[in-house]
């Protein structure tokens, strides 16, 4: 688990969406083969039955990010940042 906003890796969230449902957010700058799985696992322990999200930079999804996320049992949902995501305001979320 991340200690630090500046410690590597994914950062998870567990949330509720507009229905009020569960959802876990994993967020990630560039293309890293470990997000899908820690995603996955965060899904598993924090609340199994939730959506999964992954939210990052347009040009970090990545083809093998997307396979990785079909390959799940529920795959993953994604929302990309369109531009600079340290200055993108919400509408550039998709």
């Amino acid at each position: 688990a991340r200690q630090s906003v500046t410690d590597s890796g994914a950062t998870i969230a567990l949330g509720r969406d507009r229905s009020g449902d569960d959802v876990v957010v994993a967020c990630s700058v560039g293309i890293d083969l470990d997000l899908i799985p820690a995603a996955g696992d965060a899904r598993l322990s924090l609340s199994p039955d939730a959506r999964l999200l992954i939210v990052l930079p347009e040009r970090d999804l990545h083809p093998a990010t997307r396979q990785l996320a079909d390959a799940l049992e529920r795959p993953a949902e994604f929302i990309t940042v369109v531009g600079d995501w340290r200055v993108a305001p919400a509408e550039q979320f998709r």
